[in-house]
């Protein structure tokens, strides 16, 4: 998961168009319409056709326009979450609404648990201009445990390890890989196929650099530039992961038994860090 930034203050015109659909689930207290798929679109580019909570690419799949507060409860359903409360004067909320990939969106269903029971919210006369942006205060006022893409900042405390799965280092981010499954074998297979392809391309870059003559950095640009823009990109799938790669790249494409691999890469990945951010700066 990525931050990603949503401007409250543009809300869709096809959102602001079903006003008599947010009037009506007030008046039966139960959104049972789907108008707000109209705007799957705008979330397709903003996202960047990217699942809010997986990070895998939508292109050529199946793309649902998620609530991150559920729109109706289910009380039906026995899991170990809360499925108990349905916020359905959100369902057209454009603060409520990310992109996701089918099975995330099939995995979090209903569940919504929060820290503060003491003020879960309810509807308390919101008109449907006010309900664009709430989401930041209701999130301050009930605390969550899942990970809105749009109000926090999953970088600053996501961590995977070694083997491509997203460490459970606070009950955030465990609340969220457990209720969106983000530790489900396909997605650390990608993430696996992404280091490893990676360094594969070390391995033979610096071969190539052990049998020039000039010993030059050279073999190693193509690719350790490749990995920076990716990781530098939110186009990218799994942009998260790239970029908790680079910053551990000790522990993720070191090897134990070569210091002197070991040495190359670390100046290599220097160098055209530091390439990559100046040519960057200059286009910015």
């Amino acid at each position: 998961m990525i931050h990603i930034t949503k401007d409250l203050s543009k809300v869709p015109t096809k959102l602001t168009d079903k006003k008599t659909d947010f009037e009506n689930a007030i008046t039966s207290k139960k959104y049972q319409k789907e108008s707000y798929k109209v705007v799957q679109k705008n979330l397709i580019d903003l996202y960047n056709d990217k699942c809010a909570y997986c990070e895998t690419s939508l292109k050529n799949n199946f793309r649902a326009v998620e609530h991150y507060r559920p729109k109706n409860s289910n009380v039906k359903i026995f899991r170990k979450c809360d499925t108990t409360h349905g916020y359905y004067w959100l369902a057209l909320s454009w603060s409520n609404l990310v992109l996701s990939c089918s099975y995330c969106n099939s995995y979090k269903g209903c569940c919504f648990d929060i820290k503060n029971t003491a003020k879960r919210v309810g509807f308390n006369n919101e008109t449907f201009e006010t309900i664009h942006a709430i989401t930041k205060q209701y999130n301050k006022d009930e605390e969550p445990l899942l990970i809105h893409p749009e109000i926090d900042k999953p970088e600053a405390f996501i961590a995977f390890d070694i083997n491509g799965k997203i460490k459970k280092n606070n009950p955030r981010i465990s609340y969220t890989v457990d209720i969106c499954k983000l530790n489900r074998d396909d997605l650390i297979e990608l993430r696996m196929t992404i280091l490893n392809e990676f360094r594969k391309k070390l391995n033979t870059s610096f071969n190539t650099f052990e049998a020039s003559k000039s010993r030059n950095l050279i073999s190693f640009q193509a690719g350790i530039k490749d990995f920076f823009c990716r990781a530098n990109s939110n186009k990218s799938s799994f942009t998260a992961w790239r970029r908790y790669i680079l910053k551990n790249h000790k522990q993720f494409l070191f090897k134990d038994d070569n210091e002197h691999f070991n040495t190359i890469v670390e100046l290599a990945l220097f160098k055209y860090k530091v390439l990559y951010c100046e040519v960057h700066r200059l286009k910015n």
